[in-house]
Order: structure tokens, then sequence, then C-alpha cells
């Protein structure tokens, strides 16, 4: 079984149909977050590429490690938001900590 499938680059949006607000919102979250774009872009990569050449329970293998690699993507995204917030807060409480490394 292939799990490297290949990441395709969907066709640009036509003329015709712009995008909508929400397209918007959402393509501007997910450069914002290019971990979590690559999930999604992995997932729909299998979407589109399982016509049939695997069986629904290879797809569904699939599709469940991707979710998992998603949901680690966006833990580590949601920590890191997290740390710098209180980082922040942190030293807007008390100017003047500072940051300690170990001496060697």
């Amino acid at each position: 079984m292939n799990t490297e499938l290949s990441s395709s680059v969907p066709p640009e949006p036509s003329p015709q149909t712009p995008l909508t607000a929400r397209e918007r919102v959402l393509i501007e979250q997910l450069r914002q977050r290019p971990a979590m774009m690559e999930r999604v872009q992995s997932i729909l990569a299998i979407a589109e590429e399982a016509h049939g050449e695997m069986t629904a329970d290879q797809v569904e293998g699939l599709l469940v490690e991707e979710m998992r690699k998603l949901g680690n993507a966006t833990l580590r995204d949601w920590a890191g938001d997290v740390q710098e917030r209180l980082t922040a807060k942190l030293r807007q409480k008390e100017a003047s900590l500072r940051s300690r490394k170990k001496k060697r």
C-alpha cells in the first residue's frame, strides 16, 4: 500500500467563482498555521486519489493517521500560542522579569 500520496495543487478558482468571505478567512487561518494546512491538504489528497484503487479499510487507515497528525499539529500550535500569551502577560506584569539560562 502506498501511504505517500502525491500532494497535488488544486487549480485556482475561476474568475466566475470568487471566494466567499468564509473561504478567505479559512485560507488566511491556514496560512498562519502551515502545519495544519499541510495536514488538511493531505486529507484532501486522500479523498481525491482514493477512487476505487484502495479498500475502505486502507482509506480509513490513511485518514485516521492524518487526523492524528492534524490533532498533534493543532495541539502544538495551541500550546505555542498559550506559552507566548502567558510569557507576554508575565513580562507585562513584571517588567524586570528576565529569562535566565543555566550557566555552564
